[in-house]
């Protein structure tokens, strides 16, 4: 990949604002919210405009997907795919007639490569799916905390809860990324939609984990942050903003992820937690599993020659 001269030293600096505002900023942004809403003036609009998108019509936004996604093709993002750099690949066509789930595998730390492939258009998406309309999901937390919601809806993203992935899915063209996805989220969201393997190369090599003792300080600290906010980032060492070798940047590594073969499922309206629901779920889950195991395969030696350990699938 080449870089323009007067690109490559802010390549650093992009990713790390990029960094902060996907994964820093809900908490500054609620901590200046109750500071704003401590002003008389500010008090009244600011508690409409909560109501309005918690409780209200702004609730149900991102199911409907009426805002545009009007910063997906902005430029920072094709630079930030150059920082490591990224590439998204397609194995088979998507036919606009049907909606899809798009089950991303691996999640890594920061699923960095979902931004860049599906959040945006730094990799190209649209321009290799024409006529799939692209929806990332991402925690409900998002879409209840000012700023941070224009911003997803900005980018086409949505919640993952059952009512969200019903409606959205209903519409043919549609796409839902979720990350770490299988035959049951397609069963529960789908009106038919059908299911695609998705295996992201490199993501795991863009940080290094640190281990956490269980029943330790920092255990408990992860607990009750999950418990808040519905997820929690293990700790993690990357790269520093300045070339240091230590920091909380990803690593310039590549990454490529591989689009698979759709998985048709056939529409069902029965109860999923039936004993026939189960059954079914299972059949499709068996599909899945060959499925990504046979995607994997057919690309572990192009995009990871020099890999240390082979595909493990965790229940």
């Amino acid at each position: 990949m080449n870089f323009r001269t007067d690109e490559r030293p802010m390549l650093p600096v992009i990713a790390a604002a990029w960094l902060v505002a996907i994964y820093g900023s809900t908490i500054l942004v609620w901590f200046v919210t109750i500071l704003l809403l401590a002003d008389p003036v500010l008090l009244v609009p600011g508690l409409i405009y909560l109501y309005w998108i918690i409780f209200g019509p702004g609730r149900s936004a991102c199911a409907k997907a009426t805002w545009k996604p009007r910063m997906r093709g902005w430029g920072v993002w094709r630079s930030l795919a150059r920082y490591f750099p990224a590439k998204l690949i397609k194995t088979a066509e998507l036919d606009p007639q049907h909606s899809y789930i798009f089950a991303l595998h691996p999640h890594g730390i920061l699923t960095c490569n979902s931004w860049m492939n599906f959040s945006s258009e730094a990799t190209g998406f649209s321009k290799l799916f024409p006529g799939i309309e692209m929806h990332t999901g991402t925690i409900s937390w998002n879409f209840i905390t000012p700023v941070v919601r224009e911003f997803c809806l900005m980018h086409g993203m949505c919640d993952v809860s059952r009512k969200t992935m019903v409606e959205l899915l209903s519409t043919p063209g549609r796409a839902l990324m979720v990350a770490i996805g299988g035959a049951s989220e397609a069963l529960l969201a789908a009106p038919g939609a059908h299911l695609v393997p998705v295996i992201s190369f490199g993501e795991n090599d863009l940080f290094d984990p640190i281990a956490v003792e269980k029943h330790s300080f920092t255990w408990y600290t992860q607990q009750l942050t999950k418990s808040m906010l519905g997820f929690c980032v293990p700790p993690f060492v990357g790269r520093g903003v300045l070339g240091y070798p230590y920091g909380l940047l990803p690593k310039p590594r590549p990454i490529v992820t591989v689009v698979g073969k759709p998985l048709p499922i056939a529409q069902w309206q029965g109860d999923l937690h039936s004993l026939e629901g189960t059954q079914l779920a299972d059949k499709y889950h068996a599909q899945y599993v060959i499925a990504l195991k046979e995607l994997y395969e057919q690309h572990k030696d192009l995009y990871a020659s020099d890999r240390v350990r082979s595909l493990k699938l965790v229940a």
